[in-house]
């Protein structure tokens, strides 16, 4: 099954909280809203998951105005957490977008975290962009905490996001043009 693309008008809160919901028989879990309110085509370069896994293939495309509905989990029988970047690629830019989640499996070490950035070139996620975005390092920003809003500009494109604080966690972030 594909992840879906809806108009980016129609993505709300209650919309994540329904996806994650679905996904039953697991405790750690999230549900990904990403927007693109640019004039730009971002072209999917993939997905790497440092722990979990998703039912999904992510869409290969998210056209202007659109969002795409991505979820993940934890794998079964581990003691692991989903953990894991997406990244689109903004051709007419010549830029990457990356989105980093963390929904961890212990909460007595660890809380959620997330991180969304805007880098030149054409960049696949890999183990080490996603240890970047991760630890705010290699030129990323730092990561953001679970219930505190972002809104920062990157790179020409401003950046905003949420991503809640539980093991049913939902993240939503939007892609603007500056």
């Amino acid at each position: 099954m594909a992840a879906a693309i809806i108009p980016a008008a129609e993505l709300t809160i209650v919309t994540l909280q329904n996806i994650v919901e679905g996904i039953t028989g697991v405790d750690r879990k999230i549900a990904i809203g990403f927007k693109n309110l640019t004039d730009y085509t971002l072209e999917n370069l993939g997905v790497y998951f440092n722990s979990g896994s998703s039912n999904q293939s992510i869409a290969y495309k998210i056209n202007p105005q659109e969002a795409l509905l991505f979820s993940a989990r934890k794998s079964d029988h581990t003691a692991r957490g989903t953990v894991g970047t997406f990244s689109y690629y903004i051709q007419d830019e010549d830029k990457t977008v990356h989105v980093m989640w963390s929904v961890p499996f212990d909460y007595n070490l660890y809380s959620n975290w997330w991180n969304i950035a805007v880098v030149d070139g054409r960049q696949p996620p890999d183990a080490n962009v996603h240890d970047n975005l991760y630890n705010g390092s290699g030129g990323m920003p730092y990561p953001n905490k679970p219930d505190q809003y972002i809104n920062n500009e990157q790179k020409g494109f401003h950046l905003f996001g949420s991503m809640t604080n539980n093991g049913q966690a939902t993240l939503e972030v939007e892609l603007k043009k500056a």
